[in-house]
């Protein structure tokens, strides 16, 4: 992982500091001590990208007169897929405190 705010790589195991629950964790970077996270927004929609692309094959499978509903469906949970997974990049939360 390399943190955007020193640029440096760290593992995901040097990792220590964590704060919030969920899609909204936040962490620690242990080279800098500045607070990183994704959005919870983008990891929604690719939550929902992903989960209705898997529904919209079953219907297709399953039903198939509905075919080509769950195939335009499922394209644009596809396409939800993809742009939120692009988009989603670590943010700094809070920079660290600045030492004189």
């Amino acid at each position: 992982m390399i943190c955007p705010h020193c640029h440096q790589a760290f593992k995901t195991h040097a990792i220590e500091m964590t704060r919030g629950r969920g899609l909204a964790v936040e962490f620690q970077c242990p080279k800098c001590q500045a607070w990183l996270g994704k959005s919870a927004w983008l990891q929604r929609g690719k939550l929902l990208g992903f989960y209705g692309a898997v529904a919209m094959a079953i219907v297709a499978y399953t039903q198939p007169h509905l075919f080509g509903m769950a195939l335009v469906a499922g394209m644009f949970c596809v396409i939800t897929l993809m742009v939120s997974h692009l988009m989603d990049q670590l943010q700094i939360r809070e920079k660290p405190a600045e030492s004189k």
